[in-house]
């Protein structure tokens, strides 16, 4: 179901020419599930006002 939401969005982004670039901050415990959705890492994993995040995107 989470892909295809996903799919869905990727397929909005694209008709919208002027979105490229879908990026998230995933936690710790989703970074494979973007991986697989084919998120790459932009950044390490970093802490901000105590939240934990990995900085990922998707062209």
């Amino acid at each position: 179901m989470a892909r295809t939401l996903f799919e869905l969005v990727k397929e909005g982004c694209r008709k919208h020419k002027h979105i490229g670039i879908i990026t998230v901050n995933s936690s710790p415990y989703a970074v494979e599930v973007y991986h697989r959705f084919g998120f790459e890492g932009t950044d390490q994993e970093q802490t901000v006002n105590g939240i934990l995040f990995t900085p990922s995107r998707i062209c």
